[in-house]
């Protein structure tokens, strides 16, 4: 919820899906959801979320048989302990999770999550800081579809996907004054962004609709140096997708008891923003703890 009372997102960490997920995202300036949850093409997309495709084969990316290549199994994100506090004006949740192979339960990483929710009024722009800490017992693979051998793999990390209406006024932009998705894709990037109009907004009109959209930042100390990009266009499949994923260029295997800490920030706007006023916000992300 908002300082001024309006509910600008939806948090799930239950059995909802096989991980925890953002849905209902809306701007501080008007009431236009930003996101699609649960759509008809790709029912395992769930707003803004963070997920790993395979780890040891067992699949966490799509939550039923027989889609997504599994491997071996499925697995769920399970969040066994949660918390929410206030540090002033920010919202801290803290979650304990187990990545769990299904049905049987068995436990191939852990994890300690702390997502931190503030506003910048000055920006009219809300974000949440994503802090995730991963620790296994045994070796672990973290593994995606292999790109460049498909097209579309090596999606696996902290994932958008807008609301279906967005495709109108579609605008992807990434660090290095990079715009479109072909030219995004698979490139290592700071930040990238997805932005569209926006339906159901209580203000515009026809001739100057609302805007809105989210970008994701990495932080530049993340493990592996890895920020690559993952973009998909509306304009050229039946919707549009971002993500920063660190398995983009290949699997990655966690030693037993080695910490793995990674870092994002989503930054939620309402606003058609330019270039520079698009990298000025994510760059703010840069002495983030």
């Amino acid at each position: 919820m908002a300082s001024d009372g309006r509910h600008i997102a939806d948090y799930s960490y239950t059995h909802r899906a096989n991980h925890p997920f953002f849905s209902g995202l809306r701007p501080l300036g008007h009431d236009g959801v930003l996101t699609n949850h649960a759509p008809w093409d790709h029912p395992w997309h769930h707003g803004l979320w963070w997920a790993w495709k395979y780890l040891d084969d067992v699949l966490f990316w799509e939550d039923r048989d027989g889609f997504g290549g599994d491997r071996r199994a499925l697995g769920a994100a399970v969040v066994v302990g949660h918390q929410t506090a206030h540090e002033g004006e920010t919202l801290v949740i803290s979650e304990d999770l187990e990545w769990r192979e299904l049905p049987r339960g068995r436990i191939l990483m852990t994890e300690q999550r702390t997502l931190r929710l503030r506003e910048d009024a000055a920006s009219r722009s809300w974000s949440i800081d994503w802090d995730h800490r991963f620790l296994s017992r045994d070796p672990v693979r973290l593994g995606t579809t292999a790109y460049p051998e498909h097209s579309w793999g090596g999606y696996a990390g902290l994932n958008y996907r807008p609301a279906r209406p967005m495709a109108a006024g579609e605008e992807i932009r990434a660090a290095r004054g990079l715009e479109g998705a072909e030219r995004i894709h698979a490139q290592a990037v700071e930040w990238v962004s997805l932005t569209g109009y926006v339906d159901d907004s209580g203000l515009g009109d026809p001739d100057h609709p609302s805007s809105g959209g989210v970008i994701l930042a990495g932080h530049p100390d993340n493990a592996w140096g890895e920020r690559s990009a993952y973009a998909v266009s509306a304009g050229g499949k039946s919707f549009g997708f971002i993500a920063l994923a660190p398995l983009m260029h290949g699997d990655r295997v966690l030693a037993a008891g080695e910490p793995l800490r990674l870092r994002y920030r989503s930054t939620v706007i309402g606003d058609r923003l330019g270039p520079g006023e698009l990298a000025e916000l994510a760059s703010r992300f840069g002495d983030a703890e």
